[in-house]
């Protein structure tokens, strides 16, 4: 009740600063004050018309082939000059004129005419009698373009929209072609037709050079960048139905190597960035989401009695992938070294969506559809069965009896059950409404939001998975623009019902006349697996979270700005697992059971941070320094409570018979850093960026508590240089950069250096103490060293866009578990190895424009990552723990087995080689590296086509890899509670038979059965998982403006979309991205659904 009430008071707590904002917004402030003071040199136009925005809080509108923006102005001077001012001064000699207009400044090309016709005709200047061409601008998101530059081609005849995307065009003849531009969109060309309305969409361009991407305590853009860093947009997130943004980023981000672990509603997504580079430490990347560092660690993995089918529940699951604005991935040194000892394994940086100047704005998004399961596995039908079993009592020479085969005995032989459609079969359906409202002007602006989500399970009976969330983004700017605030907030509730941690695979293959029920109707415990019963046990999870972040930004003089970065964020998850005695195996004399328990990750976060910024002639300087202080607390208790007299009363832990445990473990971390950052460019050429941070972290001894991370990127822009000038037109830009540096690592448990004590038996009727770790103060931070180089080049002013990057890796001062003998009286201690582990590889991004012709847009995206990762060095490594699981040379997914060998044509028997020649088959002897799991390369390609409203996108997924099958294993021996694999049809069944499949067999002990056995921990398990799958489809329609003015609505559109629509894999039968994981996995699922969008 009291979780209830506190979640009901956050949602009026939102719904309160909601009410608050819309009463701000209308607050208002005149520029005609404003005073612009720049000092720079060798800047681009487009940069100092930024900096006047900021300065002076105004809106610019203009199309870049007007600007031509990307000139360098040698020298800017501007000392307290109006907006009028500065204009005349950046705009002098060029044929550009400006007006004010309620939405902002417009940008526009004079016209060539005589003097009394010397003005640009538009509606927003002059009212036109006769207008010859006019029309509607609107961006493929449907949305009005305001100052969008509409020229008719071969004359300096033009205009710009107005406030409604309007424009109105004289003098123009028949015949003749309009060119319609706008920023960062591709231009149309049109030809006039008289009486003609046009109604023109422009499509945004990709890979723009000046695109903001978001790093590190900043933003840089692609011409000025360093580091490696990449960037997937809420366009492409927003096309993909799943419920955790991280699955949005499969095959999309070059180095990242991303896998959904299974198909239920708020299942894990483990990621790797650029290779594993620890044996025993975490390797999941840093998430920051707003400036706030985000737990990607379960909530339900503290205690074993609230695992679900889904396995370990992802926090990011609570963050809704429509909140999201942007998702940017850091790779390399030079964009992870800034987090020092969190940078190790990659960053991931979200951010929410946020308040944009221009007119309140309210959209709606909704979408329903539906999942199943994408591949079904073949399973023998009950006559392929009946004849398995009935040849391997042949071969072994036994008779059938009701002890040993009750399904050839004594079950129906005429009916069977697919227990895969019974368990994995269902349609899970799926709901989700969007609601957001934006608006304000450039003083104030703001973004609220409200989503709900509604999944259900594949698997029977009411599971199902509910999201609420909820989105706040209020921005304010001073009047002169020296203070700035902005405040963002999400909160989102789910509540997941499943099943709990049950062989759902297991159920699936059961033989296929396996009753359920016995003759008198109750449940069949003939073996310790029933589907009804298991179907009994449940596992709920309720979850809230919490993301807050205050920003306040002081302009001391121009170019010096202070900023202070307040972050909180709470995740709590409230959980319940119920196993009633009637689910249970009788033989084990059980009896009903429950859990209940709670986890809680709170973190806060300050950081104070100091920016200066100068131009001293051809020279820029930005220089960064700042602080942080980072405290993170968790919470984790559980009671469990036993002999409940009646099952329906589970969920009241006052109504069990016993409490067997309660536990209560609190865990506690900081972080005290201090880092700075230097950023030089030399004439738009020659670029320099210098990162250092100094970290403290309480999980190291007071003497090895803080480390020293560093790096050096630098970048050659040489598409700049004379030399190049003449092939502009083809090479229209050219970089080379490099950089190198020092990351650290510190994932591991909190308290490892210290003696540890946990409660102990009873003695005299008094708790007790016992040790439960061995203090070891003097290991230190893990290493990663990383080093890269790339080239970045842009064809046909970027129309093809190549970025060829290579890594190298080395990672150092291996945290591990290092075991000591038992006598000590402890299993290991933590503790620094010398091991050394290297992660090398290959990463090529590609993007083009097809075709942007007549209103029709193909763009393409391709990325592919091709890796590899070596244990270099391990000491003594025989004589350790992981002697049996690495292989110094090797990669650390190393898979070491048995060699199968064949089958015996003869006998039919699996032979495996006797590595150490002693007759026979021991562990760890004749067991030898026979390949591996990590990827060999992976990668993504995806198609936009645009045709005035209509959209169509495919996207591609590829990987190459190796798998281990422990789903449907090869050879697994049939019994009366198992079915098999549809490949044991080509089993050996005579002496002279060629297959890899043995012989049929019932009797355990003999050599055939124990071959079985054998194949299980043999190479015969390792499989081809290699695939390309059609990841996502969507295709949508947006109705003309034409038609949604009439409506009074700014745009309406209906799409379609499909996630894992198709899978092309050798691996025929089973899903080859969740193969590897336990038997318990549930793979992933295909998804349709359909929606609208509207926007008033």
């Amino acid at each position: 009740m009291k979780a209830i009430l506190s979640i009901q008071f956050r949602r009026r707590l939102m719904l309160g600063l909601s009410f608050f904002i819309s009463l701000s917004i209308n607050a208002t402030a005149s520029q005609d004050s404003a005073r612009i003071t720049i000092n720079e040199s060798n800047i681009s136009i487009e940069a100092v018309l930024r900096k006047i925005e900021a300065q002076a809080g105004v809106a610019f509108y203009y199309a870049i082939k007007d600007l031509d923006g990307h000139d360098i102005l040698p020298n800017v001077s501007l000392k307290k000059a109006s907006i009028d001012e500065a204009l005349s001064v950046i705009l002098k000699g060029r044929r550009l004129s400006w007006k004010n207009t309620d939405g902002g400044i417009v940008l526009f090309p004079q016209r060539i005419q005589t003097p009394q016709k010397n003005m640009i005709e538009s509606p927003i200047y002059d009212t036109i009698s006769k207008p010859l061409i006019k029309g509607t601008v609107i961006s493929d998101e449907g949305l009005p373009m305001v100052g969008a530059t509409v020229l008719i081609k071969g004359t300096n005849i033009g205009t710009v929209t107005n406030s409604n995307g309007q424009f109105v065009l004289k003098d123009g003849d028949a015949g003749a072609i309009v060119i319609v531009s706008y920023t960062g969109y591709a231009s149309q060309e049109l030809k006039v037709r008289p009486r003609e309305v046009f109604s023109v969409r422009l499509n945004r361009e990709i890979g723009s050079l000046d695109e903001t991407i978001v790093i590190g305590y900043g933003n840089t853009s692609r011409r000025f960048n360093t580091g490696s860093v990449s960037k997937v947009s809420s366009e492409e997130i927003s096309r993909q139905p799943v419920s955790n943004p991280i699955s949005t980023l499969q095959g999309r981000v070059s180095g990242a190597f991303i896998t959904t672990q299974n198909g239920l509603p708020g299942g894990n997504v483990k990621v790797v960035i650029r290779g594993k580079g620890s044996i025993a430490a975490g390797t999941e990347p840093l998430y920051i989401v707003d400036g706030v560092p985000f737990t990607s660690t379960p909530l339900n993995t503290f205690n074993p009695e609230f695992t679900t089918i889904n396995g370990p529940v992802s926090p990011l699951n609570s963050i809704p992938p429509s909140e999201i604005e942007s998702i940017e991935v850091l790779k390399d040194a030079d964009a992870t070294a800034i987090y020092g000892s969190r940078g190790a394994n990659g960053i991931v940086l979200i951010t929410t969506k946020k308040g944009k100047p221009g007119r309140t704005t309210l959209n709606f998004n909704s979408y329903i559809g539906f999942s199943k399961i994408a591949r079904k596995p073949k399973f023998l039908d009950l006559n392929q069965f009946l004849e398995l079993r009935r040849e391997g009592f042949r071969n072994d020479t036994l008779m059938p009896t009701r002890a040993l085969a009750p399904d050839l005995v004594l079950w129906d032989t005429t009916h069977q059950t697919d227990w895969f459609d019974y368990i994995l079969g269902g349609t899970a359906p799926i709901n989700q409404y969007e609601l957001s409202l934006t608006g304000g002007n450039k003083q104030t602006n703001f973004s609220i939001g409200l989503n709900y989500r509604r999944e259900g399970t594949i698997l029977p009976g009411e599971q199902k998975y509910k999201r609420l969330g909820s989105h706040l983004n209020l921005n304010h700017t001073s009047i002169n623009s020296n203070f700035q605030i902005g405040l963002t907030v999400s909160f989102s509730a789910d509540k997941n019902t499943l099943i709990r941690n049950i062989d759902a695979v297991g159920i699936a293959s059961l033989a296929p006349n396996y009753p359920i029920y016995n003759m008198d109707g109750s449940l069949n415990w003939e073996i310790p697996l029933n589907p009804v019963a298991w179907l009994k046990q449940k596992s709920n999870s309720e979850t809230d979270n919490l993301i807050a972040n205050l920003s306040l930004r002081y302009t001391v003089v121009p170019g010096l700005n202070l900023k202070l970065s307040g972050g909180y964020s709470r995740l709590n998850m409230d959980l319940m697992s119920t196993l009633p005695k009637s689910s249970q195996w009788p033989v084990l004399s059980p009896v009903s059971s429950a859990s209940f328990g709670n986890g809680r990750n709170t973190n806060y976060l300050l950081e104070p941070q100091a920016e200066y910024s100068t131009q001293i002639k051809r020279n820029n300087f930005k220089v960064l320094i700042g602080g942080t202080l980072q405290h993170n607390v968790s919470r984790n208790n559980a009671v469990k409570g036993t002999n409940y007299s009646n099952e329906t009363l589970l969920e009241n832990i006052g109504y069990a018979g016993n409490v067997e445990y309660a536990t209560n473990i609190r865990s506690e971390y900081k972080y005290l850093s201090g880092f700075g950052r230097i950023n030089y460019i030399y004439n738009a050429k020659y670029l320099i960026s210098a990162n250092f941070r100094r970290d403290g972290s309480t999980r190291f001894g007071k003497d090895n508590r803080y480390g020293n991370f560093w790096a050096l990127g630098a970048g050659w822009v040489f598409s700049n240089e004379e030399f190049v000038r003449d092939f502009r037109s083809l090479l229209s830009f050219g970089k080379l950069r490099a950089s190198y540096g020092v990351t650290g690592n510190d994932q591991i448990g909190n308290y490892q250096y210290l003696a540890t004590y946990s409660s102990g038996m009873q003695y005299l009727g008094a708790a007790t103490l016992q040790p439960s770790l061995l203090a070891n103060a003097e290991y230190g931070w893990e290493a990663n060293k990383k080093f890269e180089t790339a080239l970045e080049l842009g064809f046909c002013k970027e129309r093809i866009f190549l970025t060829i990057a290579s890594y190298f890796n080395r990672s150092t001062n291996q945290l591990v578990a290092y075991p000591v003998p038992f006598s000590s009286g402890f299993g290991s201690y933590q503790a620094n190895l010398p091991a050394v582990i290297v992660n090398r590889g290959w990463e090529i991004d590609v993007s083009s424009t097809n075709i942007n012709s007549n209103g029709f847009l193909w763009t393409t995206s391709f990325n592919v990552t091709f890796q590899k990762n070596v244990l270099r060095s391990f000491p003594n490594i025989k004589y350790s723990s992981y002697a049996n699981t690495y292989v110094v040379g090797e990669d650390l997914s190393v898979v070491k087995r048995l060699r199968f060998m064949g089958i015996n044509s003869q006998t039919g028997v699996a032979a495996f080689e006797d590595v150490n020649k002693d007759g026979k088959l021991s562990f760890p002897d004749d067991y030898i590296p026979v390949g591996k799991i990590s990827p060999q390369y992976f990668g993504g390609l995806e198609n936009n086509l645009a045709y005035k409203g209509v959209q169509f996108s495919l996207f591609f997924q590829f990987v190459k890899q190796d798998a281990l099958d422990n789903l449907l294993l090869t050879g697994t021996p049939p019994n009366s509670s198992s079915n098999s694999y549809a490949n044991v049809l080509s089993r050996w069944r005579s002496p002279g038979d060629i297959t890899d499949i043995q012989r049929a067999t019932v009797k355990s002990g003999t050599t055939a059965y124990n071959a079985i056995q054998s194949l299980r921990n043999s190479s015969m398990q390792l499989i081809d998982a290699s695939f390309v799958r059609l990841k996502n489809i969507s295709m949508s329609y947006s109705f003309p403006s034409s038609l949604t003015n009439k409506i009074k609505i700014q745009k309406l559109r209906i799409y379609a979309e499909g996630q894992n629509v198709a899978t092309f894999s050798i691996a025929k039968d089973v899903d080859p991205e969740t193969v590897n994981g336990l038997n318990l996995t549930v793979p992933v699922l295909r998804t349709w659904a359909a929606g609208f969008q509207i926007t008033l």
